[in-house]
């Protein structure tokens, strides 16, 4: 859906089952729209989208995927539940070669949230994120 920029829920292509949809609509996470469904809470949807990313990643961030500031929920998502430093790291770093703002937006939230997941390599990151500013000028 976010790589699409498609809001739709459910797609032709890729049905899902009715009593799942069917549980949906009842909490008031989808809506229907004519034909369509639609998530009503974005963070439900870059909820779930992370966790469908969160063992792709790699595939998706370092291929031709555009990274822009709407990927910034899913991607806090998918940091903030790694377990490993270096996984956080590496996805920063990835980040970091596509939108240099963003990565710095995340850093962030590492730091204030989980900031074990950072502080091996905080001044690395820093420095790389002042490179990569700095290119931009």
């Amino acid at each position: 859906m976010l790589r699409e920029r498609d809001p739709h829920f459910n797609r032709e292509a890729q049905p899902l089952p009715s009593d799942l949809t069917d549980q949906l609509l009842e909490s008031r996470f989808l809506v229907r729209r004519g034909d369509q469904l639609l998530f009503r809470h974005d963070l439900v949807r870059a909820f779930l989208a992370a966790r469908y990313l969160a063992e792709r990643w790699r595939d998706h961030v370092r291929g031709d995927l555009e990274i822009d500031s709407n990927w910034k929920s899913v991607l806090e998502f998918v940091i903030l539940g790694f377990e490993d430093a270096s996984d956080a790291k590496e996805l920063l770093l990835a980040v970091l070669e596509k939108n240099s703002a963003l990565a710095g937006e995340l850093f962030k939230v590492i730091e204030a949230s989980a900031p074990k997941l950072c502080v091996e390599w905080t001044a690395e990151f820093k420095f790389r994120y002042a490179e990569a500013t700095l290119a931009t000028l």
